[in-house]
């Protein structure tokens, strides 16, 4: 599966009816439910909880190993020649507790850095229920006042968070501060061009980098960029994605279509899990596929509330 996309298999015609149910499953069954029984018993296992934007949150394994491989790995592997620029002190501001991108933003400094990055918690469930106004805004003032509080006495050079609140941050940064970061990476909410564009004027220094997670299946890192906005796609681990139309079938190349992933290892097993956003399929110029979620899809409309 170097590509990451799942192809026609043996194994993949199996997995496909088991599929269309599993997200309704994780939310019904244990999640030891769904491991071999041989990795239950190697007690080697990190247990994440899906973000809970569309339902009950579900939660679901992965061994360490595979989730350094869907989710750390990927990132490492995108930065290329940028690596530099995210190898020094990290400040991740979003959810901690059972959320995956939590655990990914620990992987990624410590592998990085040789250490975790400062952290400030987002409850990113609450922040949901909170609707537009002063209860929102004193919500999201207190994050930013607790990141201003670490980066007063720690140096800082990389932050990790969603657009709107770096942008938030960045403005109640000094110039110098913002000066200092050299990197920027993000995820959580769907960007817009001009987005990306405050954040580049704002942080003047940094190289910038976004992902795309399903904390179901991991990560996709930022693989190009596609009028303006970023491409995702797969680099290594047991998950894969695919464009898909309203039969399950692929689409081509600049088709849109609904976000389908699939994971295959000892922790879950499913093929094309229709995921909530849609997409365009793109093929960059060396020839690896990636997707390019679409901002105006009614889904994005409905949940665009939501900062992680």
């Amino acid at each position: 599966m170097p590509d990451g996309r799942i192809r026609n298999s043996e194994n993949a015609a199996s997995y496909t009816a088991q599929s269309k149910n599993f997200s309704q499953n994780l939310r019904e069954r244990p999640w030891s439910d769904f491991v071999e029984a041989g990795t239950l018993e190697t007690n080697n296992l990190l247990i994440v909880e899906t973000g809970g934007t569309t339902g009950r949150p579900s939660s679901v394994a992965y061994t360490l190993e595979d989730f350094h491989l869907n989710f750390v790995k990927p990132f490492l592997e995108s930065l290329g020649e940028a690596k530099e620029s995210f190898e020094g002190p990290w400040l991740y501001a979003g959810p901690t507790g059972p959320h995956a991108i939590g655990y990914g933003a620990d992987g990624c400094a410590t592998a990085l850095t040789g250490h975790s990055p400062y952290r400030v918690d987002l409850d990113t469930r609450w922040l949901q229920k909170l609707e537009q106004g002063i209860a929102r805004d004193r919500y999201l003032n207190h994050v930013v006042e607790q990141c201003l509080d670490i980066l007063a006495v720690r140096p800082v050079q990389v932050l990790f968070s969603t657009p709107p609140l770096l942008q938030l941050l960045g403005l109640a940064m000094a110039e110098g501060l913002r000066d200092a970061v050299q990197g920027i990476h993000w995820g959580g909410v769907l960007t817009k061009a001009e987005e990306i564009s405050a954040l580049k004027q704002l942080y003047p220094n940094a190289v910038l980098r976004s992902g795309f997670g399903n904390s179901l299946v991991g990560l996709f890192p930022e693989i190009g960029q596609h009028r303006g906005l970023p491409i995702y796609g797969h680099v290594g681990g047991s998950h894969g994605f695919d464009v898909v139309d309203e039969d399950g079938n692929p689409t081509a190349e600049g088709e849109e279509g609904c976000l389908a992933f699939s994971r295959h290892d000892s922790c879950a097993h499913f093929t094309r899990l229709r995921d909530r956003d849609r997409a365009l399929s793109l093929v960059l110029e060396d020839g690896q596929l990636g997707f390019q979620p679409i901002l105006n899809s009614k889904i994005h409309d409905a949940t665009k509330k939501v900062i992680y």
